[in-house]
């Protein structure tokens, strides 16, 4: 009777038939733990893996298929960057999915070559940028262009105390 309530619950399911659908709720339990931005960018992740592994079987999910993920994300001109964040979270799911007892093996995940960012506006660009801008708007977007314009996740996260005034610059 408990097994059967557990599997009414979705609290349980067949190893040989879970889907990608097991995956989809972990990550999905996982986002509302995490702060509004945080969750965002991992409910776009999850849309990611979902266009492309939702009709697989977890079983199915292999190194051959991962590297398939890879080529399709490639073809669609996403950054390998992204692409490793994506199969940070795959591979952090399906560590859940073993744990539920739903998956016997983890695949090996491929290794992506790690690139540094490139600059993204040039300075003579940035420069032009800036020139137009009203005066408290400057510092953001010299900040915003010296972290890599993630201005969402690092810029408007900072607070007071993150400030540090003893050393030359900002911090």
């Amino acid at each position: 009777d408990k097994r059967m309530r557990e599997v009414k619950l979705g609290l349980e399911e067949d190893p040989h038939k879970a889907t990608f659908a097991v995956l989809d709720r972990i990550l999905r339990a996982e986002a509302e733990l995490q702060q509004p931005t945080t969750k965002d960018s991992t409910l776009a992740i999850l849309g990611r893996l979902r266009g492309f592994f939702r009709h697989d079987r977890l079983q199915e999910i292999t190194r051959e298929r991962v590297i398939e993920y890879v080529s399709a994300q490639r073809s669609r001109g996403r950054q390998d960057s992204t692409t490793r964040l994506d199969l940070r979270h795959l591979s952090r799911a399906m560590t859940g999915a073993q744990r539920k007892g739903l998956l016997m093996f983890l695949p090996e995940f491929p290794r992506l070559k790690v690139e540094p960012r490139r600059q993204t506006v040039p300075p003579h660009e940035l420069e032009a940028i800036v020139g137009q801008l009203p005066e408290h708007w400057v510092r953001y977007y010299v900040v915003a262009d010296e972290i890599g314009w993630r201005a969402r996740s690092e810029i408007k996260t900072r607070k007071w105390t993150d400030v540090d005034f003893g050393s030359p610059g900002w911090v």
